[in-house]
């Protein structure tokens, strides 16, 4: 049985320091007693101690924990921050947040910690004496992971700092600090190199799940390109995915979901996450209704997001929770109506809602694991970047109809309201395209990236969002970043 990676803590804490955000211009608050250096760090197990680092950061509650759907879903039309929503969630869904927001400040925190961990990974595993084909594997993961953290602050501020090197000195620490703004092609063609190397040297499969894969990697340069309107490219990375023989959608969706089936043929990567672990989920708790286990009930789906679904098509059975027992007393509570300024009675996220033994719920966290690529949205890739490169082709009905037979559950009455597509022009194939990734990606951190990269932002949130304006298609530089670092220019609007 393939084992799955677990999280360690690294080192001590003056090392730990100094894997802190320096590229974020954190202010070291102890003195380095030294530096990492190929002496501290002679063994495999070393190595992979730094690769878990990364890891680690990215399932802070900060980060993939929450700051990121709160970014990505209550920016867009699929959610509202419910009844329990705090300022930096507020003014997020209302389209009035400015560069003090804290969740914003925590996402760019722990996006350059990530990148810094990766680069001292990067840089040390460089100069260790281990076996060469593990060594470029381990060190694959690593740059599978900077080009992630990069890509993800691409798309929310543009213009980054780059820094591809880990400071070797105090000075060097100052100079990241003092890093400007890099253009955000450059910023790409970091994003591709590291993924070129990391689909070099990743192997096809590992043997501890949730580390990162050549089908990781290559699912993620076909969204890259996806996200650059580089149609030919990314349709061919993607069907590399498909080609590989290596992954399938999960015949029941609901099973996508549940603890016990995490890892599965669908998923190509996921954090993995442990209730009692440095890394954590707080998806089904922070979902879930206040009156049901360990329930917060933020990250509520929107009534036009619910109502766009079609009545047979099993993923709104299973991606909304409408109905529940009260632990307390025993009684089924309905939740499948949307009443006024307040979160009774409203359908809540039933994704990632896993009710049995395995789900380990511990003091609002648990063991469902954060899913950032699916087979599923491969398939979409594909045909999306095929219709967009000419006109949609057999091959790329195949693969969204997959998707939809799916979505069919074998039901009958489902091929009248969601049948297979045939015979679209390209507009029609392109609607239909973006409404299958709405439908299939829904509570998944992936709407408010698609509405910018489709360029659909402000007309789509509009009726819901009056204050959306073109300059949100990016978020502000941190306030507090900035105040650190005088180079770090403001984005247009805040």
């Amino acid at each position: 049985m393939n084992s799955t990676l677990k999280f360690t803590p690294i080192l001590r804490l003056s090392v730990l320091t100094l894997l802190g955000s320096v590229s974020a211009c954190v202010s070291l608050v102890e003195e380095p007693e030294a530096f990492y250096s190929p002496v501290n760090l002679s063994n495999e197990k070393g190595l992979l101690s730094l690769v878990n680092g990364i890891y680690n950061r990215l399932g802070e509650y900060e980060y993939y924990g929450r700051s990121n759907y709160i970014m990505n879903d209550m920016g867009s039309d699929d959610t509202d921050p419910g009844t329990r929503g705090r300022s930096e969630r507020v003014t997020i869904d209302e389209f009035t947040h400015d560069a003090n927001n804290l969740s914003v400040a925590d996402v760019w925190q722990n996006i350059y910690n990530c990148i810094n961990r990766a680069n001292n990974t990067i840089d040390i595993g460089a100069g260790m004496d281990l076996p060469a084909v593990r060594k470029a594997e381990i060190l694959g993961e690593a740059y599978f992971l900077r080009a992630l953290n990069y890509f993800n602050a691409v798309r929310y501020w543009g213009d980054v700092p780059l820094i591809v090197v880990s400071p070797k000195s105090l000075d060097d620490i100052d100079a990241t600090g003092s890093a400007k703004r890099t253009p955000v092609l450059e910023v790409y063609s970091q994003i591709v190199k590291d993924l070129m190397m990391a689909e070099q040297t990743l192997p096809l499969q590992q043997k501890e799940k949730g580390r990162a894969t050549k089908g990781a990697a290559q699912a993620l340069l076909a969204k890259v390109f996806l996200t650059q309107k580089q149609w030919t490219l990314a349709a061919e990375f993607a069907k590399k995915v498909m080609d590989s023989k290596q992954y399938t959608l999960v015949p029941d969706y609901a099973n996508l979901w549940l603890v016990a089936n995490e890892n599965g043929s669908e998923h190509i990567f996921s954090l993995q996450a442990q209730a009692s672990s440095l890394v954590n989920s707080r998806y089904t708790t922070a979902f879930r209704p206040g009156n049901y286990t360990a329930g917060f009930a933020i990250n509520l789906p929107m009534p036009d997001l619910y109502n766009s679904f079609k009545e047979e098509d099993y993923r709104k059975q299973i991606s909304f929770l409408t109905r529940f027992t009260d632990p307390a007393t025993g009684k089924v509570v309905l939740m499948d109506a949307f009443t006024p300024a307040t979160s009774k009675g409203r359908p809540h996220i039933g994704k990632y809602n896993d009710p049995g033994p395995t789900a380990n719920v511990v003091a609002n966290a648990n063991d469902t694991n954060y899913p950032i690529i699916r087979y599923a949205e491969v398939l979409l890739m594909y045909a999306e970047a095929v219709n967009e490169a000419g006109s949609p082709t057999p091959e790329a009905y195949a693969a969204i109809n997959l998707i939809r037979a799916r979505a069919r559950n074998n039901n009958p009455a489902a091929l009248k309201t969601l049948p297979d597509l045939a015979a679209l022009d390209q507009a029609a194939f392109r609607q239909a395209v973006r409404q299958e990734r709405r439908w299939e990606l829904c509570f998944e951190a992936q709407r408010w990236y698609d509405l910018v990269r489709w360029d659909v932002l402000v007309p789509t949130l509009s009726p819901t969002r009056p204050n959306v304006k073109a300059f949100h298609k990016l978020f502000p530089i941190p306030q507090a970043e900035r105040d650190r670092n005088p180079n770090l220019t403001q984005n247009e609007g805040y």
